[in-house]
C-alpha cells in the first residue's frame, strides 16, 4: 500500500512540475537508476496507469548509474528521473540546473554484500571493493560505511567500477572484488551466491529523504 501511496503522489507531483507536457499528452520520458524495489513505485504507477489516470504518456528508461542519468538530465534527454540523490546533490554543486523535488526512500537502501570469507568490515582492508560508477549512491554508500569503520577509500579498500548491480555480481563470482553494495532483489542469494551480507548501509546513516 505504501508503494501505491508513493507512486500516487510522485505522479501528482509530475504534474505540478511539468504541467505543459501533462496537458497535452506528450509521451514523456523518466528515467531510472536500477532494477531494484526502490524504484517498484513508478512501475506501479507505470503498470497501474495512475500516470495515465493524470493524463502522464510515460515512458520509464533505465540507465544503471545515478551520475550517467544526471548526465542525461543535463543533455536534455530526459527531463525527470529517480536516480541517487547523491549525483544529483554533486551536479547541483558544480553550478548545473537540477533540482531535487521527492525521495523514494529514506536511506540508502543497500546491504553490502561479501564473499563467505569476508567476516567483518574490517577484513576489506588490501581488498577490492565494487561500485557501479563513481559518483553513484552505491559509490557514497560504500566511501561512508568504510569510512566509519576507520577505513579510507583507495588507499586501505579499492574502489572499482562495475556499471551496474549485474556486472558486480559476475565480478564477485569470479572473485574479481570481494564486495559490493546491493538493494533488494538483487541482494537474494540466488542472484549473487556465494555471499554473505556483510552489512546493512541503511542502518548506519541518517534519514536524508525529502
Amino acid at each position: 500500500m505504501n508503494k501505491l501511496i508513493r507512486a500516487a503522489v510522485f505522479s501528482m507531483m509530475l504534474m505540478a512540475v511539468l504541467p505543459g507536457l501533462t496537458l497535452a499528452r506528450d509521451r514523456l520520458a523518466m528515467g531510472y537508476s536500477s532494477a531494484s524495489g526502490v524504484f517498484a513505485g513508478m512501475w506501479v504507477a507505470q503498470e497501474g496507469r495512475i500516470f495515465a489516470k493524470y493524463d502522464i504518456d510515460s515512458h520509464l528508461v533505465l540507465i544503471a548509474s545515478g551520475s550517467l542519468m544526471v548526465q542525461a538530465m543535463l543533455g536534455g534527454d530526459l527531463p525527470v528521473a529517480g536516480a541517487a540523490g547523491s549525483a544529483a546533490v554533486d551536479a547541483s554543486l558544480g553550478g548545473a540546473d537540477i533540482v531535487m523535488f521527492g525521495s523514494m526512500v529514506k536511506v540508502p537502501a543497500f546491504y553490502i554484500m561479501a564473499l563467505p570469507e569476508i567476516k567483518t568490515i574490517d577484513d576489506l582492508r588490501g581488498k577490492a571493493v565494487g561500485v557501479t560508477r563513481f559518483g553513484s549512491s552505491t559509490d557514497f554508500t560504500m566511501r561512508y560505511v568504510l569510512r566509519k569503520q576507520g577505513l579510507e577509500p583507495g588507499r586501505d579498500v579499492t574502489l572499482i567500477q562495475t556499471g551496474d548491480l549485474f556486472a558486480a555480481a559476475a565480478m564477485l563470482r569470479t572473485r574479481a572484488i570481494v564486495a559490493a553494495p546491493f538493494s533488494s532483489p538483487a541482494n537474494r542469494p540466488e542472484f549473487i551466491f556465494p555471499t554473505t551480507p556483510l552489512w546493512r548501509a541503511g542502518l548506519l546513516l541518517m534519514p536524508m529523504g525529502i
